[in-house]
């Protein structure tokens, strides 16, 4: 149960040191002449010392003795032998768990005793865990993780390589063990993964690691960006049409736009369009066929669009309006919502509006729009999770995520959705790592990249945090060089685009294009 060897000590002066001015009343009790720490506190198989002070006359001592597992027998005795002896200790290594009463008695020449006990709590040992896992790979790379653990209660250990909860490399062992693993991840970003060991004493070591897989985004710098839009602004509309980003009113330091600008990526160049019908800020725009539609929106006076007006990008030519026309007129006003268009889903195609706020409250349910015969269908069934306005939107391969917004417009939301048009249900993923109000979001990839926004400590931010849709992990990107909030985002040719928004604690809307190169194998 122990293993125990003798030690002189340090002299009275240092072992008061260790604790005795705690005890000065048991100086001033006469035949209270022995003194011993009150606790000590080890792991199974530590080398521990117990110290004992004689108080009175160090001549006068006959014998130190020691009950070490509190049975009442004295395991040692050390005779002094007519030494001046005032401290002596006694190493112990414990090889058992558990709670024990140390008791130290000295015997003088004389034959009087005092005695005196000491509390030793013995915890078990946890597992110890070596492990080595690389920090960077390139794409296409296998690397061997191991881990080696020693454990006197070992049990199992396994490596888990996308660090989704479930071993992928497991084994039994009982005191000690190597792991070894192959990780080869596939494509670039951050992928995560972890070591678990337990043991019998339900001890639980998790080590989790992150590696970087490929070449991380990287913003580029001012002086190579492209060129600045003429007008600055935020929360405006936008769309990707030909190659080309559209960008459409929004609002600056004193009002509510009607100006369109286009930015050619192959010129670096930004050209007018024709002003829309009537000014308006937090709308939306999609593309589809030949035209650009633009969906929406807040007046400056605050009343809400429900029309839906189409840009001829070819002719620079607004569509006249109806508002009689149903095909051309929103069934609900609507602003802060979510679209996009899905033409190849269905030989008609259609585009699902979702989210947003109307009737004086955040909405859930989506409105349908389907282009062939043009016609708005509700569905009520299917809502989103958390029913929000003013979040970032995007679409992969036929799948719709919301990230951040507001419920009440006014507190950032970290709510993270995904619709699915199969089965038309939404599903609540891992939320974003920061609420936001307003960020900008773009796919490229498999990754969905989220550009500032309103937080819960400024109006704007620089964050940029990426969502990998392989891992379903998020990690945080570089920080924008700008912060911003209600800009938009697209990518283009394996660049990604960051246009306008409001600069913080000023009514500035930004001019300056911000590009990102994003998650990549290789330049």
């Amino acid at each position: 149960m122990f293993r125990p060897s003798f030690r002189w000590t340090l002299p009275l002066a240092a072992a008061l040191a260790l604790g005795l001015s705690a005890c000065d009343d048991r100086v001033t009790v006469p035949e209270a002449l022995i003194w011993a720490p009150e606790q000590i506190s080890a792991t199974i198989d530590d080398s521990i010392t117990v110290y004992g002070v004689y108080l009175g006359d160090g001549t006068d001592l006959a014998r130190f003795s020691w009950d070490l597992t509190s049975d009442g027998i004295f395991d040692y005795t050390f005779e002094s032998q007519g030494w001046d002896l005032d401290t002596l200790g006694i190493d112990v290594a414990y090889t058992h768990p558990g709670d024990y009463v140390v008791t130290l008695q000295a015997t003088t020449v004389t034959n009087n005793l005092y005695r005196t006990t000491t509390t030793v709590r013995i915890t078990d040992r946890l597992p110890q865990v070596d492990t080595d896992v690389p920090s960077l790979m390139t794409c296409g790379e296998t690397a061997l993780v191991s881990a080696r653990v020693i454990d006197d209660a070992g049990f199992r250990v396994w490596w888990d390589l996308d660090a989704n909860g479930s071993p992928d490399t497991i084994i039994g062992f009982t005191d000690t063990v190597e792991l070894a693993s192959p990780f080869s991840p596939t494509g670039p970003g951050v992928r995560r993964l972890s070591f678990v060991a337990l043991d019998n004493d339900d001890h639980r070591i998790e080590e989790n690691f992150e590696v970087e897989v490929g070449l991380e985004p990287v913003w580029t710098p001012l002086e190579d960006s492209p060129a600045a839009m003429e007008e600055g602004r935020w929360a405006h509309a936008s769309a990707l049409h030909q190659g080309k980003i559209y960008v459409f009113g929004g609002r600056n330091r004193v009002d509510v736009l009607d100006s369109v600008e286009i930015y050619d990526p192959d010129a670096d160049g930004w050209t007018a369009g024709a002003p829309m019908p009537t000014p308006r800020w937090l709308a939306r725009a999609f593309s589809y066929g030949d035209s650009i539609y633009v969906v929406g929106g807040y007046e400056l006076n605050g009343s809400i669009h429900m029309r839906i007006d189409a840009y001829d990008p070819i002719g620079d030519a607004w569509a006249a309006y109806d508002p009689a026309d149903t095909t051309k007129t929103l069934p609900q006003a609507r602003i802060g919502f979510g679209l996009d268009e899905r033409r190849h889903l269905s030989e008609d195609g259609y585009m699902l509006l979702f989210g947003g706020f109307s009737a004086g409250e955040a909405q859930g349910f989506s409105m349908k729009y389907k282009f062939q015969p043009g016609t708005w269908t509700h569905d009520f069934s299917n809502e989103m999770k958390s029913p929000r306005r003013d979040f970032g939107f995007a679409e992969v391969s036929g799948l719709s995520f919301a990230a951040g917004g507001s419920e009440d417009g006014a507190q950032p939301s970290a709510a993270f959705e995904r619709y699915d048009p199969g089965p038309k249900v939404w599903v609540r993923l891992s939320d974003l790592p920061t609420a936001r109000r307003h960020p900008a979001m773009a796919a490229w990839g498999e990754h969905l990249y989220a550009f500032g926004g309103e937080t819960t400590e400024a109006d704007a931010s620089n964050l940029l945090e990426i969502y990998d849709l392989q891992t379903r992990n998020w990690s945080t990107g570089p920080p924008m060089p700008q912060a911003l909030a209600a800009a938009s985002a697209h990518a283009i040719d394996g660049v990604l685009y960051v246009i306008g928004g409001h600069v913080p604690d000023s009514n500035l809307g930004e001019v300056r294009v911000w590009t990102l190169t994003p998650w990549r194998c290789a330049d």
